[in-house]
Parts: C-alpha cells; sequence; structure tokens
C-alpha cells in the first residue's frame, strides 16, 4: 500500500512540474506576442525600436502630454506634427 501511494505522490508531482513548465512558456509566449497586438482598437503600428511596438497611441499620448493637442483630440498620422512626436517617441 506504502508503494502505490509514492508511486502516486511521485505522478502527482511529475504533473505539477510538467504544468509549471507549461505555464512558463506559454507566459514568454504571451509577453512576446502580446506587444505585437494594438493597446486600443484600431490603434496601428507605426514604428518599432529595440524590438518594441510603437503605436500611434503612443504618439498621440506624447503629443497631448506636450500639449501639442488637446486630449481626444484627432492626431493625423499623415502630418508633420505627427512624424515630429514620432521621431522623440522613437528618440525616447
Amino acid at each position: 500500500m506504502a508503494h502505490s501511494a509514492t508511486r502516486r505522490v511521485r505522478h502527482a508531482l511529475s504533473a505539477l512540474a510538467v504544468m509549471l513548465i507549461a505555464s512558463f512558456m506559454l507566459a514568454a509566449c504571451t509577453s512576446q506576442t502580446g506587444a505585437e497586438r494594438p493597446p486600443e482598437p484600431g490603434d496601428v503600428a507605426v514604428a518599432e525600436v529595440d524590438g518594441k511596438t510603437v503605436w500611434t497611441s503612443d504618439v498621440k499620448r506624447e503629443a497631448v502630454a506636450q500639449g501639442l493637442i488637446g486630449e481626444g483630440e484627432p492626431l493625423d498620422a499623415s502630418s508633420d506634427l505627427f512624424r515630429r512626436v514620432l521621431d522623440e517617441v522613437v528618440d525616447q
């Protein structure tokens, strides 16, 4: 009876180890692909710096922070202002 209990504990520990490894692998995959998902609906990737995606929302947020546009105001991605703020975001 003790032998079968020991075997069940070993199987349980093995299953736990497999689940932990799978969890770590899934977390690693999620963090990599998570960077590729837009932070806001309709967001567009406009640059990539050191493996990190820069989104239109990042540029708009910086323009708002600098007082160049108001919160909720549109910022045309083809405008000179957008390109100038994008350059600043990339430099940061």
